[in-house]
């Protein structure tokens, strides 16, 4: 206990390690080694990958042709602003109260939808327009084929940087409840696939389609936001959040600094507020208290374990070692990760309450993906991999599991 206690003192004390600190930021949470690796791979025909990358390009190819997304498209539920530009969404489990003739000021159903909240395209189109700009920018990079960073930039350019399309860098009116408010710090969550975006822009490198003038215009959008989550009342609301929202919080604010080339805000925010946030969300066995108490409680512990393990992979851009930091209480990620494992495994049944069919296992895979390469050389506690003879646990045939891209990408 005393080798950790000292060894969490160093992390944070600025010491940094040697784990990546010298990664190229091409890409921030991707691996850049890894995809690589599996870039040549596909060049001495990986059979896997070359599966992988046909859907990719398939997938791809239907996007090309198809509008860019904006905040602004056919918007019917304007924010209350009144600015087409400003991102709205009403808030997923709020309902009208029966006993109210006006059914105002709205109550909180967990873990059940309002049909209402689909009449607010936002959120869709802002999940959506990540997801495609992830799909072409990884096609791109495989291929070379400059009609997919064609779009990718049409679409960038289409949500950040036009006048009249791009949206507001802020997220004031998001998840707000009809009666009570506007929008609120839990509507931060709507912007966690932000992250792809900046996580995969920097795939496009080498287009004539995504300029160093538009990468610097993009970056300028970010600089804009990340000014927003620090110093609106949403923004710092949020960061006070404590549960799987306040770590997308987090999530967003470093990967953000990360992009806007501001690694001293990275650090001061990886070194100063994380070790709080560990030692409140994960008790010592790696439960997440705060996620076990939801409706869909495996799928909020696991959405919460993936904003960490992007944390961690974010900190290694400054040198820091989130994967093995273990707080002064003892709770980690790690730990967060081995207590989730036995039941995608299937080991042991999970007794939290789960609405709805769930497949633990097929869930699990990108993650456990990421936790066999960082914790693979733990030999106390992760038992052989069936595919190697480094230490590790996984699930067998994982990746015949996962998305294509996932596989390119993962």
């Amino acid at each position: 206990m005393k080798l950790i206690l000292v060894r969490s003192v160093l992390i944070f004390l600025g010491v940094f390690l040697s784990l990546s600190a010298c990664y190229p930021q091409k890409t921030l949470i991707i691996e850049e080694d890894l995809i690589n690796t599996k870039k040549e791979a596909l060049r001495s025909g990986d059979e896997q990958l070359n599966v992988a990358l046909k859907k990719i390009i398939k997938d791809a190819n239907a996007i090309l042709t198809t509008p860019d997304l904006s905040v602004t498209n056919n918007k019917k539920k304007i924010a209350p602003s009144g600015d087409k530009r400003d991102y709205v969404s009403v808030g997923q489990y709020w309902w009208p109260d029966p006993q109210k003739p006006d059914g105002l000021p709205y109550i909180r159903k967990d873990g059940k939808t309002n049909p209402d909240f689909y009449k607010y395209k936002d959120n869709s189109y802002l999940r959506k327009m990540a997801a495609n700009i992830r799909l072409l920018s990884v096609a791109y990079y495989y291929t070379g084929d400059e009609k997919y960073a064609a779009k990718a930039a049409s679409q960038l350019k289409t949500w950040f940087l036009n006048d009249k399309t791009r949206m507001n860098p802020n997220f004031n009116h998001a998840q707000f409840i009809p009666g009570r408010n506007q929008g609120r710090r839990d509507g931060i969550i709507d912007a966690r696939s932000l992250v792809d975006v900046i996580d995969v822009v920097g795939l496009l490198e080498g287009s004539i389609s995504w300029t160093k003038e538009n990468e610097n215009e993009l970056k300028g959008w970010f600089k804009s936001y990340l000014n927003w989550m620090q110093t609106s009342k949403i923004g710092t609301g949020a960061s006070r959040l404590t549960n799987n929202i306040g770590t997308a919080y987090y999530m967003q604010l470093i990967s953000v600094a990360l992009y806007t080339d501001n690694k001293f805000l990275a650090r001061k925010i990886i070194k100063n507020d994380i070790p709080e946030l560990i030692d409140h969300q994960f008790d010592k066995e790696g439960k997440q208290p705060e996620e076990l108490k939801r409706t869909k409680s495996w799928n909020y512990s696991l959405a919460n374990l993936n904003y960490w393990f992007r944390i961690a992979r974010l900190a290694e851009h400054v040198g820091i070692d989130l994967w093995n930091y273990e707080t002064p209480s003892g709770k980690s990620i790690h730990s967060g990760y081995n207590w989730l494992l036995p039941y995608a495994n299937g080991e042991k049944k999970w007794e939290y309450k789960q609405s709805g069919k769930t497949d633990y296992r097929k869930s699990f895979g990108s993650i456990n993906q990421r936790g066999i390469r960082k914790y693979r050389d733990n030999t106390s506690t992760l038992p052989a991999s069936k595919n190697n003879k480094i230490k590790s646990r996984s699930i067998s045939g994982e990746s015949d599991d996962r998305s294509p891209i996932l596989i390119l990408i993962e």
